[in-house]
């Protein structure tokens, strides 16, 4: 890497839950080189401490990290972390307080929500004599569920308003990303809705210089846009299975999956690779072999835009087939059973008509 050219890494959704309590040696040492190596490192911090006000029933599944398991946290060498999204308020502000009081004793800065609005402003830092400013917002489909006492504050995704900060920001800052928690429509599928490729394209004309996604817990498209990179969602850096009062929901294996995706800034150019990376009891491990999954969801993606019935087609796969997927992937429920159970409870509904 030539000396003038900055490097930024990106890590998927980090949730330290569950397992990552228990674990007794360093998850992350086969993987931690690639941020250590950047210039700069950013990661979206999903789970946050556990508080002493129990969770915030109105989300459900709720997250929560144990303090045995922050402690992996620091192993990643991050310098930034992502808290606008829709797992924020899960914990009350006594847990988001612990989870600050950790993060400014790491010495790891974060951004997209605070106890007061100007923690949602935009983060600047310098970086080889360049000025970059990172801006996160979670989009409300998402699903977060904000609870009627506290003072966290969280950035919220309004289109217009982005745009706005865009342009105010371009002022202060060499450089411009945005972190975007969003595609709650498109949970655990390949592709974007198209209102996001929209609105991507919309943010990098008003002047953002690269766009990270997070959310859908699975590797979406990285593509450009008037030469200026654009990764839909990272999947899942790391995450156990979801133990939500008693209730596990079991991890999928797309969520297993995800990329870190590195940016590479230059004088006039930005570019963009990634490196798989697969979960393996717990352990992030590098997978070569996700690169070419990436290549064949970008491959697809170009039909997809410009396909009405490809879209059409996927849209019928997200609302009838991906909720049968998830529910037999998440519970471990098995098949037969499960189609049994269907003709029973349609048997009945005949007999009681």
């Amino acid at each position: 890497m030539k000396k003038d050219v900055i490097e930024i890494a990106f890590l998927g959704d980090i949730s330290l839950n569950n397992g990552y309590a228990d674990l007794k040696s360093n998850p992350f040492s086969e993987v931690s080189g690639v941020c250590k190596n950047a210039d700069y490192a950013v990661g979206n911090l999903e789970a946050l401490l556990k508080g002493n006000e129990g969770f915030n029933l109105e989300k459900r599944p709720f997250l929560f990290a144990e303090e045995n398991a922050f402690q992996w946290l620091p192993k990643l060498n991050l310098n930034l972390v992502s808290t606008a999204h829709n797992h924020v308020y899960d914990n009350f502000d006594s847990g988001y307080t612990n989870s600050l009081r950790f993060l400014n004793k790491h010495k790891i800065d974060y951004l997209g929500s605070g106890f007061n609005t100007e923690a949602t402003a935009p983060f600047f830092v310098n970086i080889k004599g360049k000025k970059i400013a990172f801006l996160n917002y979670c989009h409300s489909n998402t699903n977060f569920k904000k609870p009627k006492a506290t003072s966290i504050h969280l950035n919220v995704y309004d289109s217009n308003i982005i745009i706005d900060e865009i342009e105010k920001t371009k002022e202060q800052a060499d450089i411009i990303i945005l972190l975007l928690h969003w595609g709650g429509k498109s949970d655990y599928g390949n592709f974007p809705k198209m209102d996001q490729v929209k609105d991507a394209q919309r943010f990098i004309d008003a002047g953002a210089d690269a766009i990270i996604g997070h959310h859908a817990h699975c590797i979406q498209p990285v593509e450009y846009y008037n030469g200026k990179p654009i990764a839909y969602c990272l999947g899942n850096f790391c995450f156990d299975d979801i133990d939500c009062e008693g209730k596990i929901s079991h991890l999928r294996n797309s969520g297993k999956n995800g990329i870190i995706v590195q940016l590479f800034i230059g004088d006039k150019t930005i570019k963009i690779k990634w490196k798989g990376v697969k979960n393996k009891h717990l352990n992030i491990l590098p997978a070569s072999s996700i690169k070419l999954k990436v290549y064949l969801i970008n491959l697809v993606f170009k039909f997809y835009k410009r396909s009405t019935l490809i879209r059409k087609l996927h849209e019928k796969y997200m609302k009838k087939l991906e909720p049968l997927l998830f529910y037999i992937e998440t519970t471990k429920f098995n098949v037969v059973a499960f189609v049994f159970h269907r003709i029973y409870i349609k048997a009945k509904r005949k007999l009681t008509n």
